[in-house]
């Protein structure tokens, strides 16, 4: 069929209704649809949005699976050395969450992002920021 075929623009001008439905100005109005109330959502968000956390908080650990279970000649010593880089991989994705807390608590106290990622990685002017935050002040007299 032609969009401009003049009994299609007739229906359109019109305001003819499909079967069924009625016009408007017929003056027999349809019933509101009820209202659906929301669909609950889990407090974390969705199930995929929890997969893709996981899969960032444990990326070193599946990278060092995956090059093992690549770089094996069979099955068996592909698995072997693939658990071993996770469990080393594992290790690194721990270090780097105590970081990111680190740096996130900084922050909180007042810390801009650089000067946070700088003390979290730096055990000396991670001290001397601790010290200036937790040192009871002296008290004039």
């Amino acid at each position: 069929m032609n969009s401009t075929d003049p009994w299609f623009l007739s229906l359109y001008r019109e305001g003819s209704a499909w079967p069924g439905e009625t016009a408007p100005g017929d003056g027999a109005t349809a019933p509101a649809p009820p209202p659906q109330p929301p669909i609950p959502q889990p407090p974390g968000g969705t199930f995929l949005s929890g997969v893709g956390d996981w899969l960032a908080n444990n990326r070193s650990a599946l990278m060092g699976l995956g090059a093992g279970i690549a770089g094996g000649r069979t099955w068996g010593e592909g698995l072997s050395k693939g658990f071993q880089n996770a469990m080393t991989g594992r290790t690194l994705d721990q270090q780097h969450a105590a970081h990111s807390q680190t740096v996130a608590a900084l922050m909180k106290h007042g810390l801009d992002e650089t000067t946070a990622r700088a003390a979290a990685g730096n055990p000396t002017m991670l001290r001397a920021f601790l010290w200036q935050l937790y040192n009871p002040r002296s008290r004039p007299l």
